[in-house]
């Protein structure tokens, strides 16, 4: 959804501009499975890219994710996500899926939540481990120049 290209959202702006109803059990995660009007599976994912900012993620969740170029992120899945399974695979490419990438630096900014950066859809490159999955990902759309400051995005192609 190009309209929507690097517009800030939360989890619920992030439901209703893709057409879907808003539930806190199903959106309130890291990554968000829904189908389509076609039945075509989209995953919205949603990273903090830091982690440890007043203790806002336990340990166990300290995933290591982050931007390596304008054009590429290293991503973690959850630790129970496995590659055989049905979200392993659409994670990974292995299976179809259209993937939705939303970033935000932190989680709080004080005591407000800071939104999401929609970067747009991303294709999975490569992948290697289990539990978690390490996913290299490549992003349709760069990251501007003008927002690579704020997300910690190193120079690069």
């Amino acid at each position: 959804m190009k309209s929507q290209l690097h517009k800030q959202f939360t989890r619920v702006q992030a439901a209703e501009a893709f057409g879907y109803e808003f539930n806190g059990a199903v959106w309130n995660t890291g990554c968000v499975t829904r189908n389509n009007v076609t039945g075509w599976p989209e995953i919205f994912m949603f990273v903090t890219l830091d982690k440890a900012t007043a203790g806002h993620f336990l340990a166990e969740h300290d995933y290591s994710d982050g931007f390596l170029s304008p054009s590429r992120l290293r991503w973690q899945s959850q630790n129970r996500t496995s590659k055989a399974s049905t979200t392993g695979k659409r994670l990974t490419g292995q299976e179809g899926a259209t993937l939705h990438l939303f970033v935000r630096p932190k989680k709080k900014d004080g005591n407000r939540s800071v939104p999401f950066t929609y970067f747009g859809e991303v294709t999975a490159d490569k992948a290697r481990g289990e539990k978690p999955i390490t996913i290299w990902y490549d992003l349709a759309d760069a990251v501007p120049a003008n927002l690579r400051s704020e997300f910690s995005v190193p120079a690069g192609k």
